[in-house]
């Protein structure tokens, strides 16, 4: 966890959500609740950047609701007590907590912690047959909803 967490880009401008590094690529993460299909939303931006870093992954998460479960709010919790106060991964799952600190969900919401990790998947998209490379002037964002189960899955044992 604390190599991972330090290559976090919290912002919501940014990309993907890990940033790539010696021990890993860039890994956009995606959650639904629905357990009959994984359909995300991926930005032409993440197209784009899928196109051009064959390496990047999409992990993908089924979240499994349980009332007697683990809410958001407590794995942030888990995983600070795993890192050191002075590491990059620290200062910006503390600022994640300090900023969802008032949303319900955030505390509120609980989740079968054991159905859940065992849901992820990691998958290395490639769409160089979508046209995005050169885009019309005029196009200036948008979001496609991707089918993850025709996406070609990931052996992340290599990372």
């Amino acid at each position: 966890i604390p190599t991972i967490a330090n290559q976090w880009a919290s912002s919501a401008n940014s990309t993907m959500d890990f940033l790539p590094s010696e021990f890993n690529p860039a890994i956009e993460v995606k959650s639904t609740t629905s357990q009959d299909e994984r359909i995300h939303k991926l930005s032409i931006n993440q197209i784009r950047y899928f196109q051009n870093e064959p390496s990047a992954l999409v992990s993908s998460v089924i979240v499994y609701e349980f009332e007697n479960g683990i809410s958001c709010r407590d794995i942030c919790e888990s995983i600070l007590s795993k890192l050191k106060s002075n590491t990059i991964g620290f200062n910006q799952i503390s600022a994640a907590l300090l900023a969802f600190s008032d949303l319900n969900d955030f505390n509120n919401c609980y989740f079968d912690e054991g159905m859940t990790i065992g849901s992820i998947k990691f998958y290395n998209p490639d769409f160089k047959e979508l046209p995005l490379q050169n885009p019309p002037f005029w196009l200036r964002g948008g979001k496609l909803d991707i089918e993850m189960s025709v996406i070609k899955e990931s052996d992340i044992s290599n990372y």
